[in-house]
């Protein structure tokens, strides 16, 4: 994947850490280890105000910890209102992520950089958090966010196989940006070979309005029913961009997608 793609991606998860969930802890507390494992005693344990690292191939201490075959674990406690929220995990190499002792993302493997979505509903109050980490050889990235369900979410709707046949599991989610890369969309879906409808009604302004879609896979863009990019074929994480005039007022959005293979990508830019 290109690295214009994957950092316009990052920038756009990293824009869910403002979310009205407030720290009972000031910082995290950031514990690294010389072994991919977290086994024996950690050589730094150190506060750390945000989890959020891109550090490529560089030691995120350099000169204490090696810039590969590390590992690391955060933990913190978070006062949450009561809300339903998305959980964005973004890892090269090994992500899992624990809130009040449950694992909710268990990405425990060698991988390209990808990102887990979970929701889950949080009750008032503080709850525990706890992310672990490894590195193996290459880039090294590290990223936990999340955020209430948005007033106007999409609707998705994710299917076995490429077809949108059949019965889908069905959700809303803040951001049409993912990078599944070897990761399944949703407990029960396939990593490969699988299909999804993105839907919501957005209102704009009179005038032009630009579309872009960056896809590994095909899909269909529908604005009001009407179909204004047909890309139902295999697309290499190349962006496709069509622009149209609206009225102003409300519109409708679809976003038909097929991954057969992986690594699987999808991306909606509208401005």
């Amino acid at each position: 994947m290109k690295k214009g793609i994957v950092l316009a991606w990052l920038a756009a998860l990293l824009a869910l850490a403002a979310v009205p969930a407030q720290a009972a802890d000031a910082a995290w507390t950031a514990s690294y280890w010389n072994n991919m494992t977290l086994t024996g005693a950690p050589v730094v344990t150190r506060s750390e105000s945000m989890l959020s690292h891109d550090w490529r191939t560089a030691s995120p201490i350099p000169g204490t910890i090696n810039a590969d075959h590390f590992s690391a674990r955060w933990t913190r406690s978070v006062s949450f209102t009561t809300d339903h929220y998305l959980f964005r995990a973004s890892s090269d190499d090994g992500i899992r992520v624990w809130v009040d002792g449950n694992l909710i993302i268990d990405q425990w493997t060698d991988h390209p950089v990808q990102t887990a979505v979970v929701p889950l509903d949080m009750t008032a109050g503080d709850h525990a958090l706890k992310v672990e980490y490894h590195e193996n050889r290459g880039d090294a990235i590290a990223v936990l966010a999340w955020s209430t369900l948005s007033a106007n979410p999409w609707k998705v709707s994710y299917f076995r196989g490429s077809g949108l046949t059949g019965t889908p599991v069905t959700r809303y989610e803040n951001l049409l940006s993912y990078h599944w890369n070897a990761s399944n969309p949703v407990p029960g879906i396939n990593a490969s070979n699988f299909s999804g409808r993105w839907s919501r009604t957005q209102t704009f302004a009179a005038g032009r309005v630009r579309f872009k879609v960056t896809a590994n896979g095909g899909f269909r863009l529908y604005l009001d029913d009407d179909l204004i990019l047909n890309e139902w074929y295999n697309h290499n994480g190349t962006p496709s961009i069509v622009k149209d005039t609206v009225d102003a007022g409300p519109h409708r959005i679809r976003l038909d997608y097929y991954s057969r293979s992986q690594p699987a990508l999808l991306m909606l830019g509208i401005k």
